[in-house]
This record gives C-alpha cells, structure tokens and sequence, in this order.
C-alpha cells in the first residue's frame, strides 16, 4: 500500500511539472492604484479598482506570479498616461483607450509575462472643480446618564467649523459634517474627547478631529416665581390674568444654580385662545436657558377678565 501511495505521488508530481512546462493564455485579474490625479481637479466618479489582464506565459511563471504577487498592485500613473492633459485643460470628463499603456503596464509585470489585452477596454475619469468650505461639526452621540446627574448645556466642539476640501456639488449641499458614533454609559462627569470626523467619500477636512465637551454635572431643583405675559392681543382689548405670575421648577446643574433668575424665562399665554372661547389660557414657554431642563409650571392654565379701553 506504501509503495503505491508513492508511485501515484511520483507520477502526480511528474504530471504537474509536465503541466507547469508549457504555456498558457489565461486571464489574471490585479488590483489597481491610481497616482497623480490632478490638484486642481476633485474625481467624483469610481474608475475601476481591478483590472482584467489577458496574458500569456509559462506556467512555472504563472505559478510563482500568483504565489508570490497576487496582492501588488498596478500603478496607474494618471498623469503620465496622458501627458499630463487632465491637469492642464479645464475639462471635466476623459476617456482613455487602454491600449494605450498596455506596454507600461507590461512593464511592471516582467518580461516572463506577456499582456495581449487589458479589461476593460476604456478608463473613465469624471472630475469636478475642486473647493474648500468651512462647515459646522455636529456631535453623533448617545449618552446615559447616572441617576441625579444632566447634561447642564449643549455638547461643544472645538473647533466648531472645519474647512471642508472637496468637489463643488457636494459641498453646495452639505450642510454639516458628524463626528465619529460615540456611546456613553452612566456618565457622571463632564466628558472631554478628541475625536475624528466621520469620512464621506473623498472630501478632506482641516482639521481631521475635534475636541469635544459633554457638559455633563450633578443637578439641584430650582423654584421661581415667573410673570405671564400676553401674546398676540389687539389693542382694543384689556386682558387681566388671574393670578399674573406662575409657579416654575426645573433641575440646573450645581454650578449654575446662582446664574438663573425669574428675567432668564418667558412665559406667555395666546391671546387667540380668547376668539375660541375658552374659559382658560394655556401657559406656554417661549424663551428658556439651554442649562434647564424638566420644567414644570403651576397652575398650567390661568383665568382671565377682559376689559374694552
């Protein structure tokens, strides 16, 4: 039994080096990068990332090819393929044949192997001019927070603007840029990180991060005694609420509990509810600080007596 495993060994291998000996025309696909696209110009379509060699060579070649260089890529040097023209015109779409570089490319194979064709048959390149705009960083955040604990102000980044380097038709409709997804859990303390801007497409950002603050502190409950006031009434009417100062508690952190005063709200009630007869005016918030929150007004409705002048 040993021996004949070794005779068909033996006979395998003979096989496949007498296979290995010849040549053959096969198709062998390789990874492609592209260098020196034009400064001026920002590329806003997809040129293939691979391409499709139809090649001839010796099969010991073909072996140790793919063995050994499977993975490097071909560069595809932009500007040389074209003698430089994509940097000098101001056009904005190129076709270019393939044929044309079929030989260069060759080059950077060796010459054990021969390219007969390369797939596909033309490279299109389409370009945009190139622009820059400073555009507002919005935190992506979710966060949770530790009992008695708030976020006592908006989330900042610094900067707050970034100078975004891209094609013109994406950036006449971007209105902001994200940060990288951060989730915090159970915070307690105010949160300072440096963090990235999330990529899109092939826009370039300066800077490349942010340093962001998440206010986030222990709250204390506040009470204040807010005055109403009247919206939307005619000057031919006289409007007394009843009483004409409500009941405000809301949470604020520690360190702003001083800072908040009865002048930091306003309170309102609509004088259109009077047209639709109802006996009570709802108390609403127009204007309230950002480091507030859970508000609560008593009473929520007030009575009122109205007066011809």
């Amino acid at each position: 039994m040993g021996i004949y495993l070794i005779c068909v060994f033996i006979s395998t291998a003979f096989w496949f080096l007498n296979a290995l000996n010849k040549n053959y025309s096969i198709d062998l696909a390789f990874p492609v990068e592209y260098i020196n696209l034009p400064t001026n110009k920002a590329l806003v379509n997809d040129p293939p990332d691979k391409f499709l060699l139809h090649v001839n060579a010796h099969g010991f070649t073909l072996l140790r090819y793919k063995l050994s260089a499977a993975f490097a890529p071909l560069v595809f040097d932009v500007n040389e393929y074209t003698d430089n023209l994509m940097q000098k015109t101001e056009r904005s779409e190129f076709a270019i044949p393939t044929r044309q570089f079929v030989g260069r490319l060759a080059q950077q194979l060796g010459d054990e192997i021969e390219v007969v064709m390369v797939s596909p048959d033309t490279l299109k390149f389409k370009f945009d001019q190139m622009v820059s705009r400073s555009i507002r960083v919005k935190p992506d955040v979710k966060i949770t927070l530790k009992q008695q604990y708030l976020i006592s102000g908006s989330i900042q980044t610094k900067p707050e603007y970034v100078k975004v380097f891209g094609p013109l038709t994406i950036l006449d409709t971007l209105r902001f840029v994200q940060t990288q997804p951060r989730q915090y859990e159970m915070a307690s303390s105010q949160i300072n990180e440096k963090i990235a801007i999330q990529p899109i497409g092939r826009l370039r950002f300066e800077p490349s991060e942010v340093e962001m603050t998440i206010p986030v502190e222990e709250f204390t409950e506040s009470h204040l005694t807010v005055p109403v006031y009247l919206k939307d009434c005619p000057d031919s009417l006289l409007v007394k609420l009843f009483p004409g100062a409500v009941d405000l508690t809301f949470t604020v952190g520690l360190s702003h509990f001083s800072e908040v005063g009865p002048q930091d709200f306003k309170l309102v009630v609509d004088c259109n509810e009077i047209k639709e007869h109802k006996t009570r005016l709802r108390v609403s918030v127009e204007s309230a600080p950002t480091l507030v929150g859970s508000l609560k007004i008593s009473p929520e409705e007030l009575e009122y007596l109205i007066e011809k002048k």
